[in-house]
């Protein structure tokens, strides 16, 4: 048997009692303590000892040691990234892996910080995983990004991430027109969706460009390469959105019979 220390004064009373204190040796992977208190401490080494009272069972104390130190294995956005959305503000989601420690679950907390938004952080939930999840309204600009982790044996893990917010405003481009067996073909210098209208084949009719993207009809291709069947007697009016919806109010582009 061994003894603790214990408070016993009522200046040193807390709200759950008196504390009690030992160092448990933990020698091995996994150890079991025992635990009984007895009341009455005054009682002690007195001839009323005998009626000092006991808990009738022990509590049970387990003590595991971690096999290997906590870690954050993959924090995403990663460190350096840009993300590119496009209006603002965006929805960002946070994702931590955790392994080591206990069994490889944990609890994060995060801090995040930009021009616009003061330091503030908060605990993830639910705690007690090995992946965590939550997401952020974001502006554009640099994201200066802490999280910290730990598990129930104290082990702690800290990694720290900055990423960027992009808003991307600029309208597609079209780099290059060409007719290639009877089909109009229109390439773009980002993912894109093309529409058109037609009209006649005079070198006027400029006008024909303030038609509304979901008025014309879309070609094939939603990536870089978009194609139609080229009607040459026809000048095609054509108008390319991007991914984010970013829509020129003119034509991208107007091609006439000789391409």
């Amino acid at each position: 048997e061994n003894e603790m220390g214990c408070a016993n004064s009522l200046v040193e009373q807390e709200k759950f009692g008196w504390r009690c204190n030992t160092v448990f040796p933990v020698e091995e992977e996994e150890k079991v303590y025992y635990i009984k208190c007895e009341d009455q401490p005054w009682l002690e080494e007195t001839d009323k000892e005998g009626d000092r009272n006991s808990n009738s069972e022990s509590y049970e104390f387990k003590i595991k040691r971690s096999a290997s130190e906590l870690k954050i294995d993959s924090i995403s956005p990663e460190d350096g990234e840009v993300l590119t959305f496009g209006v603002e503000p965006v929805t960002v989601p946070l994702k931590i892996k955790t392994s080591g420690g206990i069994d490889g679950t944990s609890t994060c907390k995060y801090e995040i910080q930009a021009w616009y938004l003061p330091l503030r952080g908060d605990t993830i939930v639910p705690p007690g995983l090995r992946e965590h999840k939550i997401d952020f309204q974001l502006l554009n600009g640099k994201h200066g990004l802490r999280v910290l982790c730990d598990d129930d044996a104290g082990n702690i893990a800290i990694k720290d991430v900055e990423f960027t917010v992009e808003i991307d405003t600029r309208m597609a481009q079209v780099t290059r027109v060409y007719d290639v067996s009877g089909s109009l073909i229109v390439v773009t210098n980002e993912p894109s969706e093309c529409a058109f209208v037609t009209g006649g084949s005079s070198r006027g009719g400029s006008g024909q460009c303030n038609f509304e993207f979901d008025e014309g009809t879309i070609m094939s291709g939603i990536d870089l390469t978009h194609s139609v069947e080229f009607q040459r007697e026809k000048t095609h009016y054509i108008k390319c959105k991007d991914r984010f919806g970013n829509t020129p109010g003119s034509c991208s582009i107007i091609v006439r019979g000789g391409v």
